[in-house]
């Protein structure tokens, strides 16, 4: 679709909120699997 032009739609960026709030939760999620493995 791109190389006819179309122009598609998709969702909205993220916000700086958004960005940080999934930066923590990865953060804590990556600890937690640290920790798993030892």
């Amino acid at each position: 679709l791109r190389a006819s032009g179309v122009q598609t739609g998709g969702p909205d960026s993220l916000s700086q909120r958004d960005r940080q709030q999934f930066a923590a939760e990865l953060a804590k999620w990556l600890l937690a699997v640290k920790r798993r493995q030892g």
